[in-house]
C-alpha cells in the first residue's frame, strides 16, 4: 500500500468519525437546546410572578403599618420637591419585568420565541 493510498484511507475514516461525532453532538445540542429554551421561560414566568408577589407583600406591609405607608409615601414625594424623578411602583414593577423579556428575547431561539 503506498503513502498516498495509506494518507487517503486514513482521511476517508477521520471524515467518518467526524460525520459521526457532528451527527452525536447534533443531537445532544439539540435536546440542550429544548431544555434551555424550556428553562427560560420558566424562569420568566417565575419571575414576573414573584416580583408581583413582591409588590403585593410591599403593599400589604405599608397598608399594615401606618408609619411605613407614611414613609413610603412622603419620601417619593421630598425627591420631587428637590427635582428628582422618583418612578412609581408600578413603573419600577413594569420595567423589571421589560428587562427579564429582554434578556430571555436575547437568549432564545426565533423558534421557541414562535412557540
Amino acid at each position: 500500500m503506498s503513502a498516498t493510498t495509506t494518507t487517503a484511507a486514513i482521511s476517508m475514516g477521520l471524515q467518518g468519525i467526524e460525520a459521526l461525532v457532528a451527527m452525536t453532538l447534533a443531537g445532544k445540542l439539540a435536546t440542550l437546546n429544548t431544555t434551555v429554551q424550556s428553562s427560560l421561560v420558566g424562569a420568566t414566568t417565575t419571575a414576573e410572578v414573584e416580583i408581583t408577589k413582591l409588590q403585593a407583600a410591599l403593599d400589604s406591609f405599608s397598608t399594615s403599618t401606618p408609619m411605613v405607608g407614611t414613609i413610603l409615601g412622603a419620601v417619593p414625594t421630598m425627591l420631587r420637591t428637590l427635582g428628582l424623578e422618583v418612578p412609581s411602583e408600578e413603573q419600577v414593577s413594569t420595567h423589571l419585568k421589560a428587562a427579564i423579556a429582554d434578556v430571555v428575547g436575547a437568549l432564545q431561539t426565533p423558534a421557541a420565541a414562535a412557540a
